[in-house]
């Protein structure tokens, strides 16, 4: 798969259970659709995820996974990313 790394998406989530995961895999999968127009992907939880599927799934898929460790890892990640 060869990702057109032209922008970065951080996506924001307070946890990756439920309708949460399912949503960023839906994205992620569809990024397999048009490689060459999709985002270099980050999630960043917020408090660590209590189910590690979706955590691999999404690493799987080449979306990079972290949790949240001190709120400057917030805004050094924000800065990093394009959106």
């Amino acid at each position: 798969m060869t990702r057109r790394q032209a922008w970065s998406l951080l996506h924001i989530t307070p946890h990756l259970g439920g309708g949460v995961g399912r949503a960023l895999l839906s994205l992620a999968e569809g990024d397999r659709l048009w490689p060459q127009r999709a985002p270099a992907r980050t999630v960043l939880c917020l408090e660590p995820p209590e189910k590690s599927e979706a955590v691999f799934r999404l690493r799987e898929l080449g979306v990079e996974v972290r949790t949240l460790d001190t709120p400057q890892t917030l805004v050094e990640m924000a800065r990093a990313h394009d959106v």
